[in-house]
């Protein structure tokens, strides 16, 4: 699922990485980059990400970096619809901005993922695509 040569190595136990979504044009397949941030308390703005991580051998091809990764369908279908509502802006999604395959890095930033949450201007969550319940379902909420 990884792209090992998308990641550098973060500069502290306080960095993260944030993903900016590229593609604005619907049907185009979703494009993003990262960026490293040092301090995330201090850095730029940001919103997280929250979702089911889905089947992890469904998996559709974005292109990160200008490289091609792979991520799960639900992760694939909640960033289509957020670069709609949040086009150029950075987000936090922990399957692209965590090293999935650095299990050093990846226990790291488990410790601060409640921090990453807190200190996000914005979280959405991402529970599936709607059908003929979902307005029903979200009014009893």
């Amino acid at each position: 699922m990884v792209s090992p040569d998308v990641y550098s190595t973060l500069p502290s136990v306080n960095s993260i990485r944030l993903l900016r979504l590229q593609s604005l044009v619907q049907d185009e397949p979703v494009s993003c980059s990262l960026i490293v941030v040092d301090q995330y308390a201090s850095g730029p703005e940001y919103h997280a990400l929250s979702y089911c991580w889905g089947d992890a051998n469904d998996t559709v091809e974005l292109i990160c970096s200008g490289r091609p990764f792979q991520v799960t369908k639900t992760l694939y279908a909640a960033l289509r619809r957020l670069r709609e509502k949040v086009p150029s802006q950075l987000v936090w999604a922990d399957a692209i901005c965590i090293n999935q395959e650095d299990v050093t890095e990846r226990n790291q930033q488990l410790l601060i993922m409640k921090q990453i949450f807190l200190y996000a201007s914005r979280i959405f969550v991402w529970i599936g695509p709607g059908d003929e319940h979902s307005v029903p379902a979200l009014n009893l909420i």
